[in-house]
């Protein structure tokens, strides 16, 4: 009887910690409009990347404008590579975080979140995007993942010739002038 008693608790923890561990994977989607974005002066600017700095908090953003890589504002994917350093000296940074603002009719984003990357057919990247933030009005879902990738690795995303992406189900290939946005970045670092 005893035996039986132990096997019991043990089947009730294994379900009670697989049931706890799904739960923590299901993101909460916001239903109040997102907050607006704040203006920061652009200290410097090369073709679609630029710099800005945040006084309030002594740190500098380079970023490239978001790149609309597949499908339109309303039901796609865009893209964008950044980072942040303190102060206002710009210098290599260790790694480059890369954003995916989708919009969709459903929550894919926010669940589905496999990231692989696919620099010129060879799998450079693969692993789950972290959750940023999502927000809906019952129609449109604004989901926000990041991915950091170590330095060297952007270096080598930018100097290849295909470049394949795939966020959860909708796989993309970066267009040259993607390419050239990231380029951009890098010019601005050097």
């Amino acid at each position: 009887m005893n035996t039986l008693v132990r096997i019991s608790s043990c089947l009730c923890l294994l379900v009670l910690s697989t049931v706890f561990c799904v739960a923590q994977d299901k993101v909460e989607i916001s239903t109040d409009p997102p907050a607006p974005m704040p203006q920061l002066p652009v200290i410097k600017e090369v073709g679609k990347a630029k710099v800005l700095y945040n006084e309030r908090i002594n740190k500098t953003i380079i970023q490239t404008s978001p790149l609309q890589v597949q499908g339109d504002w309303r039901n796609g994917i865009r893209l964008r590579a950044a980072f942040e350093i303190s102060g206002k000296e710009i210098a290599k940074p260790s790694n480059v975080t890369l954003s995916f603002f989708s919009a969709a009719s459903d929550r894919t984003y926010a669940d589905n979140r496999a990231l692989k990357i696919l620099i010129d057919g060879k799998e450079a990247l693969s692993g789950i995007a972290h959750y940023k933030s999502g927000n809906t009005d019952g129609e449109v879902f604004l989901i926000l993942v990041t991915q950091d990738i170590p330095y060297e690795l952007f270096l080598r995303l930018i100097n290849a010739n295909i470049v394949k992406m795939q966020i959860g189900p909708t796989e993309f290939e970066l267009k040259e002038s993607d390419l050239e946005a990231f380029k951009d970045l890098q010019r601005l670092i050097e």
